[in-house]
């Protein structure tokens, strides 16, 4: 399916899938948006949950392996939105990879159980609450 391949080239670009600018004082400042991209790994049985991340822990090499985290640094946004956007019946793989609603339709525990897993939590009482970053907020 060369043709969706070119629609996300032309509209994509080389973009990473981190890449954000905003212009402050005249100047072009580069934010880093938190993003998440769910896709399935098809070639395997049953399939298994593959996600394109914008962020990348402080964790050893080892362990970016073991949790299955990419450099985001080198993710391009048009290779993640064709790997999700890979509907079985409707368009084929891509490179093994297919709609993530295969495998995970509501990705809100695989992103929770991310930032449990690599952000400080603070406990009051009865509310477990977790600062991504000074915008953004989960509570459990």
């Amino acid at each position: 399916m060369m043709v969706r391949k070119d629609l996300l080239l032309i509209s994509m670009g080389n973009a990473r899938v981190p890449d954000q600018h905003t212009v402050v004082n005249n100047q072009l400042v580069e934010e880093r948006i938190i993003v998440m991209v769910t896709a399935a790994k098809v070639n395997a049985a049953p399939p298994q949950l593959f996600l394109f991340r914008s962020y990348a822990p402080r964790i050893s090499p080892r362990e970016y392996e073991k949790y299955g985290y990419l450099n985001p640094d080198k993710l391009l946004a048009w290779k993640a939105a064709r790997a999700t956007s890979a509907a079985p019946v409707f368009f084929e793989s891509f490179h093994g990879l297919a709609d993530g609603a295969i495998f995970c339709n509501n990705p809100c525990l695989a992103l929770v159980t991310d930032f449990f897993r690599l952000q400080k939590v603070e406990r009051h009482k009865n509310i477990v609450g977790l600062v991504l970053l000074p915008y953004i907020h989960i509570l459990v």
